[in-house]
């Protein structure tokens, strides 16, 4: 994945705020850095690493007890629809990233990259704050398939990969092993 010309990291933070009429709406990368430098008091509502909040095995990480906190859930208190409803204004914010006569031109389906680790309940979360969002017509993709077809189709382009060779990929612990094929379909289901 390559960076924004300038920035150390990807920046995946998020904050909710209120807008002008009192509803949610969501802040996002460089938008919550600049938030951020000019209201400080703001930082503890900053939400990180959101993908492990649909991940049962971690529950007690402080990342996942921060944003708990920040929705003001309760220790033992199902944040589910939290979750779901960030998700939601997430994507809401996507599909008003482009022209209303857009989204009424084509066809629309969309395609959403999640962990590996997500179980079926996490998954309906996304599916259902796609549809929330305007997005009825939804399908989840794994991230790790995603990003090892993205490499293969770089390096098949580079003259560095033939079709039936074997590809390796490690993401944090985890492994990947994907085979070039003539026509390389991927898909969660």
């Amino acid at each position: 994945m390559q960076l924004e010309d300038g920035y150390p990291k990807i920046e995946q933070q998020l904050l909710l705020l209120p807008d002008d009429q009192g509803e949610d709406k969501s802040l996002w990368g460089h938008e919550v850095t600049e938030h951020i430098r000019l209201h400080p008091e703001d930082s503890l509502r900053v939400i990180d690493n959101l993908k492990l909040v649909l991940c049962p095995e971690y529950a007690d990480h402080d990342a996942v007890q921060h944003i708990r906190g920040v929705f003001g859930c309760p220790p033992g208190e199902a944040a589910i629809g939290n979750f779901r409803r960030l998700y939601t204004l997430i994507l809401k914010k996507a599909w008003a990233g482009c022209p209303a006569e857009y989204w009424t031109t084509i066809a629309t389906e969309v395609k959403i990259t999640i962990p590996a680790m997500w179980d079926e309940d996490a998954r309906s979360v996304m599916t259902q704050a796609a549809a929330d969002a305007g997005f009825p017509d939804c399908r989840l993709y794994l991230e790790p398939l995603c990003v090892a077809a993205a490499e293969m189709t770089k390096l098949q382009a580079a003259g560095n990969l033939q079709y039936g060779d074997t590809m390796l990929l490690i993401d944090i612990g985890y492994f990947t092993i994907v085979r070039l094929l003539d026509a390389p379909y991927f898909d969660s289901d």
